[in-house]
């Protein structure tokens, strides 16, 4: 120490030492973590105060805090420690002070720290939760009793099926799952396992369940063993029950013959079945299917089979047709059915004498040189490549006796256009049917009568014409041989008839009289012959023949009554005479006196020209009903229209 005044400053004194008291040191550095982290312990180290108080540092604290808490758990001059003996996944807290002559410390700063969490321990083993389904089940299952430190943050389902094979149904945070996809009335296992973030724990325990029943599965394809061509033996084997007993199987077949669809054959719980009744050479599908409690299984692929062809089938005796002569009979029959193989002949059976018919398109054979008035014993069969059919039903079939012979034929009467014929005896007491041919131009013969009568007159024919016939009777027995042939010719036709003819110009003694014309018959000459019959005589005097068509009557007698008539004689070129034809009517007139002359004229002019005017035709009447039927149409169109024009004005006005 020195002292100072106005003079100056003095010489220091001799140094005094003096110390202070300590304080008490600064806080520790806040505790870092050093190496690492474990699941059960960790290593921590620190600094050491940056202040010690003026005093040596004599220790360290080290204090921990598990959530109970701190608590001392370290004191020394080490500046770190291991911490050990902890729980995995729980997170620590720690902190440290010194102390020295001065005092304790503050806290350092906390540092928490967490150990690493472990794997979680294993579940209990699921359970089911409800009564599993066919093809479906409920698991549900509990946490671990341990969790590793660490929240679960899912779980998993493991699930072995009864191939021993594994797969995973479920990962989740869900502590139950719905498992499907499962095969009915299986075994499966099912375990579970918990995971946190350290990863998966252990399985549990497997839970053991069986799958509800369901229907059976679907059968293998049927085997089928053809045992003849009318019969199969249908077997198949079965299938996986799924959980219940089979109690009947279903066989279905299809025969596209007689139905489209499959139908039932049959139900019961046996492994096979023979189908009989079949066709031949048809071809057959067949499928099963298994049914338990839980109802009926799929169908199984259908199996076709086809039968081997096989004899032809038998020929129905009601299809079997004849016809019977005295020395024949001529069967028809339809084809049976072949049954796979072309049917090659058929054989007919005829009281023991079997014949062979090769033609099996005309289906058809007489069997002749038989006896008449027999009974024979007729059956039929079929023949393939495979073997004979069965005969038909045995049929009897009597002949007839012969056929009546035919009788002679005579003309009974001959004309112009016509022939009368006439045969037998005029007695049929047996009603006989007679058949009478007449041949054509062509040389061929036609039926022109068939019936009982023994007599028929032929129409229209030619004249001079000859013309052919014969005949045949037929009975019970069947059709008799025809006759000889006979020829018969035709008269010549006398000329026409004409009408009445017409008389005109009538004056006191003296008339005109007229006729029609007719027409020209072959290269004969035609006449004419006009007769005249007057009051005062008997009978018709002829007063003109020749070719003329028109005659002048005079000397007649005043106011006397005559009739005048016509006919035509054919001059025959061959010179086998003269053909007269039948007068026309007559035609009556009477001779006017002298003062009535020119009156009658006027009259018979009159007369001519009303006997002149024809009467209309029917094609004559049918245009005039149809002109009226168009002019009356054509009224009421024009009665239409105006009505509607009228309607339409008032509708505007």
């Amino acid at each position: 120490m020195c002292a100072i005044n106005e003079e100056g400053q003095s010489k220091w004194s001799e140094n005094v030492v003096f110390s202070t008291l300590s304080d008490k040191p600064g806080a520790p550095s806040k505790p870092i973590l050093k190496g690492r982290i474990h699941s059960n312990s960790f290593r921590v180290s620190w600094d050491a105060p940056k202040d010690n108080g003026g005093a040596e540092i004599s220790q360290y604290v080290l204090e921990m805090d598990d959530g109970r808490g701190f608590e001392v758990i370290y004191t020394g001059m080490d500046m770190e420690f291991q911490c050990d003996h902890l729980e995995a996944g729980h997170t620590y807290k720690v902190r440290t002070l010194c102390t020295s002559a001065g005092g304790h410390s503050e806290y350092s700063e906390v540092t928490s720290i967490t150990t690493l969490a472990v794997l979680p321990a294993s579940c209990q083993p699921p359970k089911l939760q409800g009564k599993p389904k066919a093809t479906s089940l409920h698991l549900k299952w509990s946490s671990p009793s341990y969790t590793g430190g660490a929240p679960i943050t899912e779980y998993e389902v493991c699930m072995t099926m009864p191939d021993n094979t594994t797969r995973h149904v479920y990962r989740g945070y869900d502590t139950d799952s719905l498992v499907a996809g499962l095969l009915p009335g299986r075994v499966y296992l099912f375990q579970v396992r918990a995971y946190n973030k350290a990863g998966a724990g252990q399985w549990s325990d497997p839970l053991e369940a069986v799958s509800g029943a369901g229907p059976p599965d679907r059968c293998k394809e049927v085997h089928v063993q053809v045992k003849s061509a009318h019969s199969q033996l249908v077997s198949w084997e079965e299938p996986v029950n799924n959980g219940a007993t089979i109690t009947e199987f279903r066989l279905e077949w299809l025969n596209q013959r007689e139905s489209p669809e499959f139908i039932q054959l049959y139900v019961g719980p046996a492994l096979n079945y023979e189908v009989k009744g079949l066709t031949p050479a048809a071809q057959y599908s067949y499928r099963v299917q298994a049914i338990n409690s839980a109802g009926p299984g799929p169908f199984s692929a259908a199996t076709s089979s086809t039968t081997p062809p096989s004899s032809p089938g038998v020929i129905s005796s009601s299809s079997i047709k004849y016809s019977v002569t005295a020395t024949a009979v001529t069967l028809s029959w339809r084809a049976p059915s072949a049954n796979g193989a072309d049917i090659t002949s058929y054989n007919v059976d005829c009281n023991g004498n079997l014949i062979s018919v090769f033609d099996t398109d005309l289906l058809e054979y007489c069997v002749d040189s038989l006896t008449p008035e027999t009974v024979y014993r007729v059956r039929v069969q079929a023949v393939n490549s495979v073997g004979v059919g069965p005969f038909s039903s045995p049929l009897k079939i009597q002949t007839r006796s012969l056929p009546p012979l035919p009788p002679r034929i005579e003309c009974a009467g001959i004309g112009f256009n016509s022939l009368k014929l006439k045969w037998g005896d005029s007695k049929n007491v047996d009603f006989m049917q007679y058949t009478l041919e007449m041949a054509g131009k062509n040389g061929s013969f036609a039926p022109i009568y068939n019936g009982t009568s023994q007599t028929f007159k032929v129409n229209k024919l030619s004249e001079q014409t000859l013309y052919s016939f014969r005949l045949f009777a037929a009975n019970d027995a069947g059709n008799g041989p025809y006759s000889e042939e006979y020829t018969f010719c035709t008269s010549k036709a006398p000329p026409p008839t004409l009408k009445a003819p017409k008389v005109w110009d009538i004056l006191e003694n003296s008339c005109k009289v007229e006729w029609s014309s007719t027409k020209q018959m072959g290269d004969d000459l035609i006449l004419y012959q006009l007769q005249l019959h007057s009051s005062l005589e008997n009978e018709f005097r002829t007063v003109y023949r020749g070719s003329e068509i028109s005659y002048a009557l005079e000397g007649l007698e005043q106011k006397s009554e005559y009739r005048v008539r016509v006919g035509t004689v054919r001059v025959c070129s061959d010179g086998s005479g003269e053909l007269c034809g039948a007068y026309s009517p007559g035609s009556a007139f009477t001779c006017k006196s002298h003062e009535l002359v020119s009156r009658s004229v006027k009259t018979c002019a009159a007369l001519q020209a009303s006997t002149e005017r024809k009467p209309l035709t029917d094609q004559q009447w049918a245009v005039i009903i149809l002109l009226c039927f168009i002019l009356l149409g054509i009224l009421i169109a024009f009665i239409v229209q105006q009505l509607l024009s009228y309607s339409r004005h008032v509708a505007t006005g």
